[in-house]
């Protein structure tokens, strides 16, 4: 092999990649059967994470982040409202009465969490950079195992 063989730009080859800890937790929150169950392990992902910490409760004692924040959001908070059933919304799609979890409500808090880290803190900051690292994998753990399918 030659560096002719290789490909162009920053890549790394898949034997030498180390997993990332998304990468594990994508398989399990696949085999969760519910829609529920698949968004609390994906929350609970998210706070197993090492850079979980400043997301894993309501920002305390800093006076100015309420004035600037105006809906705090947390993984407490989003993990509670999944067990209350927060989320839960009756369905038009199927028949009348039946309750379904709004998947794209409880994304929409994730984000509003990450929003309001970007809002309060400096860009380039490293509670920024984590919220960006944990957003991504948020992102494709959404995508592959919760979002709702596009409809035709």
């Amino acid at each position: 092999m030659t560096e002719n063989d290789l490909p162009e730009g920053d890549w790394q080859c898949n034997e030498c990649k180390k997993p990332s800890r998304f990468d594990a937790y994508s398989v399990a929150v696949a085999g969760e059967q519910s829609l529920l169950d698949r968004c609390l392990k994906v929350v609970e992902c998210l706070k197993s994470h090492p850079f979980s910490k400043p997301f894993l409760t309501p920002v305390e004692n800093v006076p100015l982040y309420t004035r600037v924040v105006k809906q705090p959001m947390d993984l407490s908070k989003i993990e509670n409202k999944l067990k209350k059933g927060a989320y839960i919304v009756d369905s038009n799609t199927v028949a009348a009465g039946v309750k379904e979890l709004d998947s794209t409500h409880f994304a929409n808090d994730i984000r509003l969490m990450w929003s309001n880290c970007k809002l309060f803190n400096d860009d380039g900051s490293g509670i920024t950079r984590a919220a960006d690292i944990l957003s991504a994998g948020f992102e494709r753990l959404y995508k592959e195992s919760i979002q709702p399918p596009l409809s035709s």
